[in-house]
């Protein structure tokens, strides 16, 4: 309708304050240039359309070169009431055209067009100097003068008679058959914003904008983002997310969601109730995106006119309140701020807008088309090109459960199905048919209410099926497809439904942006097959191939097969991604920095010089029609294929397949926000990479490779779960080492070289190795200041911790892997880290492979610090590392564990912990500490008899354990005692004589006293133990008295000393011997009991001192309140203390309620409740949910 016009204007942000800014400054730039000729024409089209201009005088304004540079004062101040006429002739022409009506007075008009056109002669002028400065060539100068005398002309006109432009502005206005009032103001308003905008006005308030923006228009200028083809000849393709029981959709309120699905109450995470912390999940979200929020109220004020924006709240979208009928609107807000699928969904359905934009685009609605014929034929069109297939496994099974969270999951999916026409699910579902149970693929798809070409019941339902496809099953085993891995073989059993010729692979936590969807048909055109020279689509198209009328069918085909050979097929086309969750928190930010740096310059240089970039998952785009040949987009194999799509990339390199990265586009991205969940993913991804090192894809691609690229591949593999385990053996290896040379005596004679080799290794397990090539990118993005800021944030808040902790869970997932195959799927669930995870939790998944080691790290540093035997070394500069190390594997779980350092929990987690170890059920885990400790010790002591060489694994055991035998042999090589005055028995003078009788003494007395009570318990005779014990107690109590104060002048040497070396010397041969015989005699009942009890002693004491931590840090109060600004912000903290107000005022009946615009509480039930066990079902007895061991 703007004929003339382009479709698509420069955006506000782009040009805001840029005219201005040329005005005041007389100085003018490239990107200035861009917006002064967009005005320009603006201006000229505008001319045009209301009869002030004629082509002639259109073609002699457009022609007119631009003065970059201010000539003289004169030409400065004309500039700048060419500028003030101009805002005001632009307010004059919107108040004709919201009149519209031309006013009878054109006086004006009259003049500010004569100031106009007054300036518009200066700059005829100007430029007639500037030519003479050389900068403006002779037909520049010609244009010049034409331009001149077309103002003249037209300044006479005006001031001959004014009111002609009256008659000249009705004339056009009647006349135009390709303008109106209506489109003249959206052009006027175009205009005014050019003018009058500022930069602080057009600069959108959300950083999430600013950065989807910045990156769009900076990617504009990327040297690979080539012209793409039109629509009718883009690939189509198809987006394809598999789903299993992942949330979908937040409920609003769990009590309502039960009682409107007629189901039992169950606890599952919503947007109104409360935390036993006090905060709802909307709290959180507002405090978290409080200017989102802003604009999500002005947003319903469009659908309901009369509603008070101030006063909005959650609270008025419950039921009964005035806003419930609009609660998916706030349930889809809210959704969309997490990592559902219904924010994939909505992000995913905007390629079907961008294909709608670039459609109309590219063909124009004809004079002789209606609009609704012409809507269905962009319908139609999108339809061939784009379509979007979600998988949720379960969903079949969903949709009759009784459990209201797996039915609210079924619901949800309806309801976007309903929401977005476009969209299809593809789900299991199985049935008994008269040849027995068999099992079906199923798509369904949602009714689009605005389709009038077919009649829809109001009675039907609105989600129908489109296909059924019957699948294989094993009539003896009873399983159906799912053989391998739920996740791709998920995949592949949707897959029938993707009819694209290219298939995209989008994880159910990703998000899309319309301006990156515009181009998507680009990164399509990457498919293309690729060759040593250019790439031609038909075989006529090459200069040294002539096809005619006598060219023969074989002299052909011989062409053809000959391009075939030269090209490459392209598999695979990766592109980059955002981190959307950094905005989470500290733990979101942590996680994100490390997927940012993987996903763009590690993947840029495995991509290029390297060429050893596989397929790392989602959002990579599959060439549908080679892939399916060769293999597939999912490798499934049940155990070896948790990381699959590694496999996959690996499967179409072998096959002679490309895999290309682009970094002109990119999707949104969630990664885990929590602390359990994050350290879950990389438990999964870790063990993934353990089965990778002994696959079978792993070895053919290494022997295929040069040495430089085997080197690439390694380090982008294998390599890096590989180092990660060997630098925590170094450290521990290392420290060790230190204890050895102080036991004798030679740490002075190494403490130089020593010290430079400690330097070195402090310096690469702090985490920094994690921080490097993130702060690379970071620089060549967004600059050195803006990266030291970043960087320094992350520091404050706790990333070298976190770093470290997260480099110990990957060490001790992959050995674990290699020794036993431990790799298993982890759901990690990505929701918000907001409420306090239990300690019995956080002990059962981090006490074995962190706390053990921390508390370890921190004996050995201690008896290093007591031995020390160096007078002139510095022990802090050798240890202060592994110091710090060993704290972060003991704090690390706590400081990122929020609300943990309250006192009120502290008492409850310690009862809880208490009640798990005595053998009671915890809710949150399943388990109590027997049949954890059980879990934990299966794959040791091969309880199932599934390990392989199993020998092997107690032979390492063994090597694993030669440290505290060392550490027993050093310090028994310091003992200094001896009897005075007896040379005939000299020989008992020998340090390693007197500690081995002294150990035999410990282990015969340790022997009699388990023989006596084993043996007095069996006849229920406890008197007699208790006299034994006691006995026991004070000959020992007498011993250490006589020997340490009544016969030290018998003998020579420190006693005391001589003792705590005995003591600690059988404590490092206890130790290894529990460790020997935890997996040598496992299957002894006696050994079993043995093993047990030694591990319960060690949970005891480590929980013990855990909690005497946690303590004294909630007492002191100051690391709550620097935990909660930290990790999270000030809006956040500020609500977590309402919440804990509001519950005060409750408890003590006061009559107090929550702050404005809260929630009221709902608390659920603590693990240390008097009925531990309500509102759970006890998975198993013997298998605890433990994920990391």
């Amino acid at each position: 309708r703007t004929h003339g016009l382009r479709s698509i204007l420069l955006p506000t942000f782009f040009y805001a304050g840029q005219i201005r800014k040329v005005v005041d400054t007389g100085e003018v730039n490239v990107s200035q240039i861009m917006v002064l000729t967009e005005l320009r024409m603006l201006c000229v089209w505008l001319g045009c359309q209301i009869g002030l201009l004629s082509g002639k005088h259109a073609h002699v304004i457009t022609s007119a070169p631009f003065v970059a540079n201010i000539v003289n004062v004169k030409h400065a101040l004309h500039r700048k009431k060419f500028f003030t006429a101009g805002v005001k002739l632009v307010d004059l022409l919107e108040n004709m055209c919201q009149m519209q009506e031309v006013p009878f007075d054109m006086r004006d008009f009259a003049e500010v067009l004569f100031t106009i056109l007054t300036s518009l002669e200066a700059e005829a002028y100007a430029m007639a100097k500037t030519y003479k400065m050389g900068k403006l060539t002779e037909q520049d100068l010609v244009v010049a003068g034409i331009m001149l005398e077309v103002m003249q002309e037209l300044k006479r006109e005006i001031a001959a008679e004014p009111d002609k432009l009256k008659v000249i502005f009705k004339n056009a206005l009647q006349t135009s058959a390709t303008c109106n009032y209506k489109e003249l103001l959206r052009v006027i308003r175009v205009i005014k914003r050019m003018l009058l905008a500022t930069v602080a006005e057009a600069t959108p308030a959300s950083e999430e904008a600013q950065r989807v923006l910045s990156f769009f228009v900076n990617s504009l200028g990327h040297p690979h983002l080539d012209k793409p083809p039109s629509l009718d000849h883009m690939w189509s393709h198809s987006v394809l997310t598999p789903l299993y029981e992942e949330d979908v959709l937040y409920p609003l309120e769990a009590t309502q969601l039960a009682k409107d699905l007629g189901l039992k109450k169950k606890v599952l995470t919503d947007l109104l109730s409360e935390t036993d912390d006090n905060v709802s999940l909307m709290g959180f979200l507002k405090a978290m995106f409080p200017n989102e929020w802003v604009n999500f109220k002005e947003r319903m004020r469009t659908m309901v006119p009369d509603i008070k924006v101030d006063e909005l709240s959650e609270l008025d979208f419950a039921p009964g309140g005035p806003m419930y009928e609009f609660r998916m609107e706030l349930q889809m807000w809210a959704s969309q701020r997490g990592q559902l699928l219904a924010r994939t969904v909505n992000g995913m359905m905007r390629y079907e807008k961008a294909l709608r934009v670039l459609a109309r685009l590219e063909h124009p609605m004809p004079p002789t088309v209606t609009e609704l014929d012409y809507q269905r034929w962009i319908d139609k069109l999108v339809s061939y090109k784009f379509e979007y297939v979600v998988t949720p496994q379960t969903y079949g099974k969903n949709k009759d459960s009784n459990d209201v969270r797996l039915r609210w999951l079924a619901e949800s999916i309806d309801k976007l199905l309903v929401r977005y026409p476009r969209l299809k699910a593809a789900f299991l579902d199985h049935a008994d048919t008269e040849y027995g149970p068999t099992q079906y693929s199923v798509c369904i798809k949602g009714r689009d209410p605005d389709d009038f070409s077919t009649y829809h019941d109001p009675d039907q339902s609105q989600v129908y099926e489109q296909y059924r496809v019957r699948l294989p099953v094993n009539r003896y085993s009873g399983r159906g497809v799912i053989l391998g891995e739920g996740k791709p073989e998920n995949q592949n059993h949707a897959v029938i439904f993707a009819h694209g010729e290219a298939v995209q692979a989008i994880d159910m936590n990703q998000d899309g942006y319309l301006c990156e969807a515009l181009k998507m048909r680009n990164l399509l055109c990457e498919l293309n097959p690729s060759t040593k020279g250019n790439f031609r689509l038909f075989a006529d198209d090459d200069e040294n191939v002539q096809v005619g009328p006598t060219t023969t069918s074989t002299e052909l085909h011989t062409a053809i097969r000959y391009r075939q050979n030269r090209s490459v097929e392209t598999a695979l086309v990766g592109f980059r991604e955002y981190i959307f969750s950094e905005a989470a928190g500290a733990l979101g930010r942590f996680a994100a920095a490390t997927e940012y740096a993987f996903g763009t310059i590690s993947q840029r240089i495995m991509t290029q010089p390297a060429r050893v970039r596989l397929h790392y998952g989602h959002p990579d785009v599959f060439n549908k029609l080679f892939v399916m040949t060769k293999g597939g987009i999912s490798k499934a194999t049940r155990l070896l294929h948790l990381t699959e799509d590694v496999f996959c990339g690996c499967n179409h390199t072998l096959r002679g397949g490309r895999i290309r990265y682009k970094e002109y586009i990119n999707c949104g991205k969630g990664r885990d926000m929590g602390f359990d969940s994050i350290n879950g993913f990389n438990f999964k991804i870790a063990g993934g990479g353990g089965e990778w090192a002994i696959s079978r894809e792993s070895w053919r691609m290494g022997t295929r490779l040069d040495f430089f690229r085997l080197m690439m591949f390694y380090h982008s593999a294998v390599g890096f779960y590989i180092n990660s385990w060997m630098t925590y053996l170094a450290v521990y290896f290392n420290i060790y080492t230190l204890l050895l040379f102080a036991w004798a005596e030679a740490t002075e004679v190494q403490a130089d070289s020593v010290e430079r080799v400690y330097n070195v290794q402090q310096i690469l397990q702090l985490g920094t190795l994690a921080l490097i090539p993130y702060a690379g990118q970071l620089m060549l993005e967004m600059g050195v200041v803006k990266t030291f800021l970043t960087l320094f944030q992350q520091i404050m808040t706790g990333s070298l911790l976190f770093y470290m902790f997260q480099q110990q869970t990957v060490a001790s997932s992959f050995s674990a892997d290699m020794s036993y195959g431990s790799g298993k799927y982890v759901g990690t669930g990505r929701g918000f880290n907001i409420t306090t995870m239990e300690f019995v939790k956080v002990f059962t998944l981090y006490a074995r492979t962190h706390l053990y080691m921390g508390f370890e790290l921190l004996f050995v540093l201690t008896t290093l610090y007591i031995v020390r035997d160096c007078q002139n070394c510095d022990y802090g500069s050798l240890t202060w590392s592994t110091w710090l190390l060993a704290f972060t594997l003991i704090i690390a779980p706590l400081w990122f564990n929020p609300f943990t350092f309250d006192l009120q929990k502290v008492q409850k987690n310690f009862i809880a912990w208490q009640q798990w170890m005595d053998g009671d059920v915890d809710y949150t885990t399943g388990s109590n500490w027997y049949t954890w400790n059980t879990v934990q010790l299966e794959k040791i002591r091969n309880d199932n008899g599934n390990n392989t060489d199993n020998w092997m694994n107690i032979f390492f055991i063994f090597i694993s354990t030669m440290p505290y035998f060392l550490m027993a042999l050093a310090a028994a090589s310091r003992i200094k005692i001896g009897i005075n005055q007896s040379t005939w028995i000299e020989v008992l003078a020998n340090n390693y004589l007197i500690f081995g009788m002294a150990t035999s003494v410990i282990i015969v007395l340790t022997a009699v006293t388990v023989a006596l009570r084993q043996h007095w318990m069996n006849w229920a005779n406890n008197k007699a133990w208790r006299i034994y014990r006691w006995t026991l107690t004070i000959v020992i109590v007498l011993f250490f008295i006589v020997f340490l104060g009544f016969l030290q002048k018998y003998y020579y040497g420190n006693a005391f000393y001589t003792i705590m070396i005995i003591l600690y010397a059988n404590f490092n041969i206890l130790v290894a011997v529990h460790r020997i015989l935890a997996a040598m005699f496992s299957q002894v009942n006696a050994i079993r009991s043995f093993v047990d009890i030694g591990y319960y002693a060690v949970d005891l004491l480590v929980g013990y001192i855990m909690f005497i931590l946690i303590a004294i840090l909630a007492f002191v109060g100051v690391p709550h309140l620097l935990q909660m600004r930290l990790l999270f912000n000030d809006q956040f903290a500020q609500l977590a203390n309402y919440g804990k107000i509001a519950k005060a005022m409750k408890e003590a009946k006061i009559g107090g309620t929550a702050p404005k615009g809260e929630t009221v509480i709902h608390s659920r039930p603590s693990s240390a409740a008097s009925a531990a066990t309500q509102g759970f079902e006890v998975r198993s007895m013997v298998k605890s949910e433990h994920r990391y061991m």
